[in-house]
């Protein structure tokens, strides 16, 4: 005898493999559709350095009307820094500011003057002149471009010079990463490198300030383990 499957044949196919996988996919793709619809962001208060964004700035942003506010929402603006905070449902806040100056660079052969930021960021910001600094390891130097590590452990070691030392220096020149030349208010000079920069400061201080070593020694190699003196 054949047996009467007519009355739950609909049962059988709903629990088919195949239905129990499509419905949560369409319920989840349905909800997504849902969620992202009700969270787009339609509002942006922008700040820049405490005051309102101007028309430019908020034209920069407009991408952001485009998307959602889930998930991470990232803004670059180059060499600002930028920060963001959510608002739900469909506003988000947006601070930018402009980093800190770690030093501001004579940029060799050209003699403009360029801000490092303390995150390595050039920066439009006024010269913060603490030493004369003339650089020839940098091309043309732009806003928003990037100086690499070494560059800025090194000027990060001459942003915290000490006052005597800095009264001691009357500029500084660098050719590459292996020869930084120091010349000191009373004629003598010092050769550096930037793998040990700031110990070598330390080192070129406590000999500037040794009465006990002669002046006839006109340049002081500090790349060795031992101070190389040199008339």
């Amino acid at each position: 005898m054949v047996p009467d499957v007519s009355l739950n044949s609909s049962l059988i196919r709903y629990n088919s493999p195949m239905y129990r996988v499509l419905i949560p996919v369409v319920f989840c793709i349905l909800l997504v559709l849902l969620i992202t619809s009700q969270f787009k962001i339609r509002h942006i208060n922008c700040t820049f350095e405490q005051t309102t964004c101007t028309q430019e700035q908020l034209r920069k942003l407009e991408g952001l009307q485009r998307r959602t506010i889930l998930g991470s929402v990232k803004i670059s603006l180059t060499p600002y820094i930028v920060h963001i905070e959510k608002q739900y449902p469909q506003t988000i806040w947006v601070k930018i500011e402009n980093p800190s100056v770690l030093y501001s660079v004579r940029v060799a052969p050209n003699g403009e003057y360029r801000q490092i930021g303390d995150a390595g960021l050039v920066v439009e910001a006024p010269p913060q002149l603490k030493i004369e600094v003339i650089d020839q390891r940098f091309a043309p130097l732009h806003p928003g471009d990037r100086v690499s590590s070494p560059v800025i452990s090194m000027y990060r070691s001459l942003s915290n010079i000490s006052p005597g030392l800095r009264d001691m220096i009357l500029r500084i020149e660098v050719k590459d990463d292996t020869e930084i030349t120091i010349f000191s208010r009373d004629g003598r000079k010092a050769v550096v490198d930037t793998q040990d920069f700031g110990k070598e400061l330390e080192s070129l201080q406590s000999i500037l300030s040794n009465s006990t070593i002669e002046n006839r020694f006109t340049v002081i190699d500090l790349r060795f383990a031992n101070p190389v003196l040199k008339q």
